[in-house]
């Protein structure tokens, strides 16, 4: 598995890979993005500003997902974090392509992004999640992420949760 950075050329792959995803969550009754979010000048902010990364494996794009150190919504001010510091990432909007979903994909593109965010120095990090989001919750409790609260936005109940690396 590899992760890459991703560039504004790449707007089409990674759009279309967001409406695949979001078309099978909307089968499983979850409504995590709608036509609210992610919008398509979000995607592409994202990739003009470096945020976005493909996961390849095998010589196939199978996911990506954004991190930055930039809260998105102004939901994050009332959390106490486990480490509240200038030293804590954002894990956002990881999607898996879901040809590629159901082979344990996010366990180990979760497993390397902290990996590979540990070794560039930070000390933690931090994660939203729709609270319909069963698949996500789960994994991110089996790997130790705390939640912390809970954020009320426009389009539902998220749940808030970091872990110290």
């Amino acid at each position: 598995m590899k992760f890459e950075k991703a560039d504004v050329s790449q707007f089409d792959l990674v759009y279309s890979m967001m409406l695949r995803a979001r078309e099978k969550l909307f089968s499983e009754n979850c409504f995590q993005w709608d036509e609210r979010y992610p919008k398509p000048q979000m995607i592409r902010y994202d990739l003009e500003h470096g945020y976005t990364s493909l996961v390849t494996e095998d010589g196939n794009v199978v996911g990506f997902f954004t991190s930055n150190s930039v809260c998105e919504d102004d939901v994050h001010g009332h959390i106490v974090w486990s480490y509240d510091d200038d030293e804590w990432v954002i894990l956002h909007r990881l999607c898996i392509d879901p040809v590629y979903q159901s082979h344990g994909l996010g366990q180990r593109i979760l497993q390397c992004f902290e990996q590979q965010s540990k070794e560039q120095g930070f000390k933690s990090v931090r994660i939203d999640v729709f609270s319909t989001n069963a698949k996500a919750i789960h994994i991110y409790e089996k790997f130790g992420y705390k939640r912390l609260g809970e954020a009320m936005c426009e389009r539902g109940l998220f749940y808030i949760y970091d872990k110290i690396l």
